[in-house]
């Protein structure tokens, strides 16, 4: 029942079992696609990582400076304040719902750009496969 020489010379490789996770290879999968992405090819660099991070940092900010008013319209957060009436004018509710609607818009423009791409299997941004 102990005799593993039939094994002998076999190299033991560990098995994956349901739920353990596997260790990323040092190399990447290959690109799928036809390495073309906006501007150019991934091998080129055009993707510039750094206009990416200041336009998302740039969106971030508007939307926070348009989320001011957007609070300040909000009926619940002027009854906290005390500051209903002060605060109330006729449309304020369409005010506050174009100024939420342009911060859902703008600031999550990059990923409904994303969405509406892997919807239209469009090859231009693929959503890596972790699978």
């Amino acid at each position: 029942m102990n005799d593993h020489s039939k094994h002998a010379g076999q190299t033991s490789t560990p098995r994956k079992y349901q739920g353990q996770v596997e260790q990323a290879s040092e190399t990447p999968p290959p690109h799928k696609g036809d390495g073309k992405h906006e501007g150019g090819s991934h091998a080129a660099g055009a993707h510039d990582h750094g206009a990416m991070i200041a336009d998302f940092r740039r969106r971030f900010w508007i939307c926070v400076a348009l989320t001011v008013p957007v609070l300040a319209l909000a009926p619940m957060i002027q009854s906290l304040l005390g500051l209903r009436d002060t605060l109330r004018f006729p449309g304020d509710g369409y005010v506050q719902a174009l100024l939420a609607s342009v911060i859902y818009f703008y600031g999550g423009w990059p990923f409904l750009k994303g969405f509406f791409g892997e919807m239209a299997g469009s090859p231009t941004k693929p959503i890596e496969d972790t699978g």
